[in-house]
């Protein structure tokens, strides 16, 4: 098929650019810059999700849009709105007069409450927008927090892992879903080979019954650095305190905080679990990377790089 690709640069878009065509789909990517890695058999459009002549020309004759460009940390509401929400509805509509045939939305599984933060409000909005686009068929994917070699979101965990500090920002009761980045770029295949496109939205994880504690979590991780932490849960006054601050600071200087008010209630959020079966009837698709593996092989990504 021919498949355009937003988010090319993003650690999820690459992973799924990669499955794609090693597939053997014929990929063009929106991108304002050459993505990095391999980057044989895909076509690069300069431009980003505000830009209606490379919108066009990225849709031009493709049979599938996958978008799986977003802000996942922005310094205002706006900047999520209008990146999240109105970016997938410019790019819906340019779809739907380019005639292509369907349309898969990468989502998060924050959409399901948007009243906890502006990005799972614009997550929802994104939904929103696409479903609204009369004439296009559709369908988004809600995953829950992604991990893999090249992710930097969890990095501060392990980062504070590897120094003997387990944080848990939330209580013992709190359960959480994951999923690794090649099982989620596996998934869109697919979803692509099952044809599917429904205005339908699925959760999807992998595989294990009821999420995770974040002590289960770590623990996981601490095993793999033959590390045994000690365990700390931060007042949830000081994390309010310390969200406020950054947040300001981020107001100063002009950065983007990496802990945020909204993003803390995210945190501290007891039920981020995927409890969702219908996209593996559907699709085929089965999650093939337990926590365990894949967490080593994460873990050894970002010690050979540096990271860690």
């Amino acid at each position: 098929m021919r498949v355009a690709v937003t988010g090319a640069s993003g650690f999820v878009g690459r992973h799924v650019i990669e499955r794609l065509v090693a597939a053997g789909h014929d990929v063009r990517v929106l991108s304002h810059r050459t993505p990095p890695g391999r980057n044989s058999g895909i076509t690069v459009v300069r431009g980003g999700l505000a830009d209606a002549p490379a919108l066009a020309e990225l849709v031009r004759d493709a049979d599938v849009v996958v978008h799986a460009a977003g802000a996942v940390a922005a310094a205002n509401e706006a900047t999520f709105h209008r990146v999240n929400a109105e970016g997938t509805r410019r790019l819906a509509e340019a779809a739907r007069d380019a005639g292509v045939s369907r349309f898969l939305l990468m989502s998060s599984l924050a959409a399901r409450r948007p009243d906890l933060s502006a990005y799972a409000a614009s997550k929802k909005a994104a939904e929103d927008a696409l479903a609204a686009t009369e004439g296009l068929a559709w369908d988004a994917l809600r995953p829950p927090a992604v991990y893999g070699p090249g992710d930097r979101q969890v990095l501060i965990f392990f980062r504070l892992l590897k120094r003997g500090i387990g944080v848990l920002p939330a209580g013992d009761t709190a359960r959480v879903s994951v999923i690794h980045v090649a099982d989620l770029a596996d998934a869109v295949v697919a979803w692509l080979d099952a044809e599917t496109g429904t205005g339908d939205v699925y959760e999807l994880a992998d595989g294990f019954r009821n999420g995770y504690t974040w002590r289960t979590l770590i623990d996981a991780a601490a095993r793999e650095l033959t590390i045994e932490p000690k365990y700390m849960t931060p007042p949830q006054g000081l994390l309010r305190v310390v969200s406020h601050g950054l947040r300001a600071w981020a107001r100063v200087t002009g950065g983007v905080p990496f802990l945020t008010p909204d993003k803390l209630r995210e945190l501290r959020h007891t039920d981020w679990v995927c409890r969702d079966d219908r996209f593996p009837r559907r699709t085929g698709w089965r999650p093939r990377i337990a926590l365990g593996e894949g967490l080593r092989a994460t873990l050894a990504w970002y010690q050979a790089r540096g990271w860690l």
